[in-house]
């Protein structure tokens, strides 16, 4: 039987070890939530209007849509985030969260990545409640 398998996997493409991007929506919101209690030393998720005063935490609401290294609330981003050309999307953020450091190297945030790709999914799940309705045009837009 586990001959069988390895001959299908091999034929398809399909890597047992491999840990790939999420490429389908999903996952579990209140497990997501459980999983944000480590983000919290460094990251919070309030609307702009009710936000902590403590500037050295990155606001991560509204992330989905945002030009990466953009938050005028925020002056610590690194070189790397700066100089990044890209908007958070979930696929972006998937690929941050397994590890920011092939993502954008040189980048600052003391973090080496979560690699169970269930765990950045149902992270994921619980960011994607925090949207800014609807996104402001600047956040939007590609420098």
């Amino acid at each position: 039987m586990l001959y069988v398998l390895l001959l299908f996997a091999m034929a398809f493409g399909v890597s047992a070890a491999a840990d790939e991007s999420i490429s389908i929506p999903g996952g579990d919101a209140e497990r997501g939530r459980t999983l944000f209690f480590s983000c919290k030393a460094c990251h919070e998720l309030a609307p702009a209007d009710i936000r902590t005063t403590d500037d050295s935490k990155l606001n991560l609401f509204g992330l989905f849509g945002r030009r990466v290294g953009f938050d005028p609330n925020y002056n610590h981003y690194s070189a790397a985030l700066k100089d990044a050309d890209f908007i958070w999307t979930e696929d972006r953020l998937d690929q941050w969260l397994k590890s920011p450091n092939s993502l954008l190297p040189g980048n600052k945030m003391p973090f080496s990545g979560i690699m169970k790709a269930q765990d950045r999914l149902d992270l994921i799940a619980y960011l994607r409640q925090f949207k800014a309705d609807p996104p402001p045009d600047a956040l939007m837009t590609i420098k």
